[in-house]
């Protein structure tokens, strides 16, 4: 929690739990908006408890926490309203998968696909999440945990980062000004003619499933 206050700005006693909740048991916290910081900060506090399942490929990348950045004007507390819930219900199923499963989130960069059914919010174009390890931090133990940033992506700019060579598509993202607050109208960042048709590959294909959530 220090690294948050430190980094961030200073953590708010609210925290959103599931009703029911899961294992491991994964709370979102939340960051107001401050002066020198523009935005709404949710994060995860618990998914580093359990170590994810790792292979040779992303060996250290056993402990993950999870953000997102939103305008400071998002109302974060409507968990009942699919335009805004999406946030948090992201950072629940993202931080849940791979214990789940029984793996990791793949290394430094991971583009999970939207199923159609579930879009990130309703009558948005945006196809898939970017979790990006951005940075990390120590804790108490000694041992090392790498905070993910969450970006929803639209198809083409999917398309531009098909091989996971992800400075190209933040060299896009320079180029057209995007910011990794979110903001739901921003422009693509793919240029004219990018071939949105290919998307990623089915393995990586997975979306989150619908829970109550409560803010306490």
């Amino acid at each position: 929690m220090a690294f948050f206050s430190r980094t961030f700005g200073p953590v708010s006693r609210h925290c959103l739990t599931e009703i029911v909740p899961g294992l491991p048991t994964v709370k979102v916290r939340v960051i107001e908006p401050t002066a020198s910081r523009r935005c709404v900060t949710l994060f995860t506090d618990g998914m580093s408890a359990v170590p994810m399942k790792t292979t040779k490929t992303d060996t250290g990348y056993e402990l993950a926490e999870l953000f997102i950045e939103l305008p400071p004007d998002w109302p974060y507390r409507k968990l009942s309203n699919a335009e805004f819930n999406w946030p948090i219900r992201w950072l629940r199923w993202a931080s849940r998968f791979p214990h789940q499963n029984a793996q990791s989130l793949g290394g430094p960069v991971l583009f999970v696909d939207v199923n159609e059914a579930v879009a990130i919010a309703p009558n948005r174009r945006f196809s898939a999440m970017l979790l990006l390890a951005e940075t990390s931090f120590m804790r108490s133990d000694g041992r090392t945990i790498h905070l993910y940033r969450l970006f929803p992506l639209y198809p083409e700019e999917v398309a531009l980062s098909q091989n996971k060579d992800i400075a190209v598509l933040f060299r896009a993202f320079d180029a057209k000004g995007v910011k990794f607050v979110i903001d739901m109208d921003r422009v693509s960042a793919a240029p004219p003619g990018c071939d949105s048709s290919r998307l990623i590959d089915a393995s990586d294909r997975h979306r989150p499933a619908d829970g109550k959530l409560a803010c306490s």
